[in-house]
């Protein structure tokens, strides 16, 4: 019987080949839309660490609700004493106060240059609590300096030397481009247009007068821990010694609630993708299961021939099956 199984196999090749790309079809959309979720997870998963990394604690202003993607929530300014009694705090190796604002690069052509958000930060020459990593030139340390990201200058057309136009807030402004970086190691740190400016001159700058840029206060205050020392524990540490309207989280929900809606976004994404792929095969199914059916009935005189010349109806029985089975398994 398995020859004749063999020889049914081959003497219906085009029905064996189609039969096959329909389950292969299937399967593969399933295993696809897996593996792509997955890869797609474990990539930002690792993107948002490489951008938290160095920071163990968050000191930030209280926040009247989360921001979903695409939407940023409205900051109130953290004030500068805060920072003090952060660095008093047992456990604190160091942390920096982060001034924040808008500031986009103008192109050569007028356009803003880069993604959106356009951010522009004081430059902080500390590692493990700063984004930006030099790549080229040298830091801004002049009030008509910056240095920006790789992929902006490059978008922009601009080169160390160049005079090159910054939208503010407050207008637009030239400044001397002394400097490239990247923001973080990861893909996604490619994909953030930053600008930095001068320390002492940053808040000056991006002051807007009502939230992050506002001189004598932070957007936040990042804090690195002493080494042994949990996050959790320092948290707790540093909120005991916040005043009213601060609150103070890990990095690592920091990183969460910034991946958060992306994740939302990707489960969706995922939950889409696999109820057309179930779809697919519950359709795949049903044709081979309806070419089957068909290809019995029109095999009536075959296989009445194999039960004359002394086949069992198992036998024939087993034949057919076999011959599925060697289907799913091609």
């Amino acid at each position: 019987m398995v020859k004749l199984v063999l020889r049914g196999l081959l003497a219906h090749r085009a029905r064996l080949l189609l039969s096959m790309v329909v389950v292969v079809a299937g399967v593969a959309f399933v295993a696809g839309t897996l593996i792509f979720s997955a890869t797609l997870d474990r990539s930002f998963d690792r993107a948002f660490e490489d951008l938290g990394r160095g920071t163990d604690v968050v000191v930030r202003a209280d926040r009247a609700f989360e921001p979903g993607l695409g939407e940023r929530a409205p900051e109130r300014p953290v004030p500068a004493p805060v920072l003090e009694t952060v660095l008093g705090v047992d456990g604190v190796a160091k942390a920096h106060g982060v001034v924040e604002g808008f500031a986009a690069v103008v192109d050569r052509q007028g356009g803003i240059a880069g993604a959106e958000p356009q951010t522009g930060v004081a430059w902080n020459d500390d590692p493990d609590l700063s984004l930006p990593r030099l790549t080229a030139g040298r830091p801004p340390d002049r009030p008509d300096e910056i240095a920006t990201d790789v992929t902006t200058a490059r978008d922009a057309g601009y080169r160390i030397g160049d005079r090159v136009t910054v939208a503010l807030r407050a207008g637009t402004r030239a400044f001397r481009l002394t400097g490239l970086f990247k923001v973080g190691d990861s893909a996604l740190g490619d994909q953030l247009s930053m600008t930095a400016f001068a320390p002492g001159a940053a808040a000056r700058l991006l002051a807007d007068g009502s939230g992050t840029g506002d001189p004598g206060a932070y957007a936040r205050i990042v804090v690195h821990a002493d080494d042994g020392v949990s996050q959790e524990r320092l948290r707790d540490a540093v909120a005991a010694a916040l005043p009213p309207g601060v609150e103070a989280v890990t990095g690592r929900a920091a990183v969460g609630e910034q991946a958060g809606p992306l994740k939302t976004v990707l489960t969706a994404m995922r939950t889409f993708l696999l109820v057309f792929a179930v779809i697919a095969v519950f359709v795949g199914s049903f044709i081979v299961f309806n070419t089957f059916a068909m290809l019995v009935s029109g095999r009536v005189r075959e296989l009445a021939l194999l039960r004359a010349v002394g086949a069992s109806r198992g036998q024939v029985t087993r034949s057919v099956l076999g011959e599925a089975v060697g289907v799913g398994l091609a």
